[in-house]
């Protein structure tokens, strides 16, 4: 399976919007697949273990004999400098754009190349 980096992003704006009230508290990946209908809930899991794997969002595995379940408390440094980055529709957009253009595949290291590039030239 690979990586989709709009629902990467979408898990990013998840956390991001989480209300002050909710700090420290973990979201159970239910919470996650139900934000997120338009994804099958495996791709939604693998990919909040993937970031987890990542250190892109704080999380564990809070899997049973029955199911694989995860539960997620917050963005990492990493995770919030990612969000930065790419939270902004149009830049994220043009990001895409670019690496499709330059036939460059996305990765983290891609976009913390990327996103100099585009917004240097957006400024102008």
């Amino acid at each position: 399976m690979e990586r989709n980096w709009d629902l990467i992003r979408e898990i990013l704006r998840i956390l991001a919007e989480k209300s002050p009230d909710d700090y420290g508290k973990s979201l159970g990946d239910r919470y996650f697949i139900e934000k997120l209908p338009s994804y099958h809930k495996n791709i939604v899991k693998y990919h909040l273990k993937m970031m987890v794997d990542a250190r892109l969002i704080e999380g564990e595995n809070a899997s049973t004999l029955a199911s694989e379940n995860y539960e997620i408390k917050e963005m990492t440094v990493q995770g919030l400098n990612l969000w930065e980055e790419i939270k902004e529709k149009s830049v994220w957009d043009k990001i895409k754009k670019y690496a499709k253009d330059k036939q460059v595949e996305l990765s983290f290291e891609a976009i913390k190349t990327i996103t100099p590039v585009l917004l240097k030239t957006m400024c102008l």
